[in-house]
Formats: C-alpha cells, sequence, structure tokens
C-alpha cells in the first residue's frame, strides 16, 4: 500500500466501533429478540423469564439461552434472588 488509500478509511471505523465497548446498548450488536427481552426488562426489571417467554412466545429455554447471552455480553445483570430479584440493564 504505497498511501493512495491512506485517510480513505479514516473516520469509517470511528462509528461503527462507537458504543461497542462502552455498554451502549442501542449501537451494542444484539438479536431482535435480545432486544424484545431487553424493552420487557425495561417496562418490569422484576419480570421472570418464564413470563418473558410466555409474552414472546418462545420456549423458556430460548429465554434463557438469550439472557445468558446477555450477561455474557454485559449488557445484563441479576440483582438478588431469582424469585425476588430484579434484572438491571447495564448502560
Amino acid at each position: 500500500n504505497d498511501g493512495v488509500n491512506d485517510g480513505v478509511n479514516d473516520g469509517v471505523n470511528d462509528g461503527v466501533n462507537d458504543g461497542v465497548n462502552d455498554g451502549d446498548i442501542s449501537t451494542t450488536k444484539t438479536t431482535e429478540r435480545q432486544q424484545q427481552i431487553i424493552n420487557l426488562i425495561k417496562a418490569s426489571p422484576t419480570i421472570t423469564a418464564k413470563l418473558m417467554s410466555e409474552t414472546l412466545s418462545v420456549s423458556l429455554s430460548t429465554i434463557e439461552r438469550n439472557l445468558a447471552t446477555l450477561r455474557t455480553m454485559g449488557l445484563l445483570k441479576r440483582k438478588g434472588s431469582d424469585k425476588n430479584g430484579e434484572w438491571m440493564i447495564k448502560q
């Protein structure tokens, strides 16, 4: 590369990577279902996985798998017990 394209890509990736590492959910790559789960949690932080599965008409294991992924991504945290706890969306 003799410098012909230097500067061409400057800034192109700046916006692509914004938000990826700072926990901004709106720009973090989530699936449509994961975004639906986040929206349910925003509306009701004490919602259970069972109620999420019923609301979204998917299996409980599908919800649990997506919750695990969201936790691994650092977007979601559980505070308290399974029965009396609440979900916290990390900002």
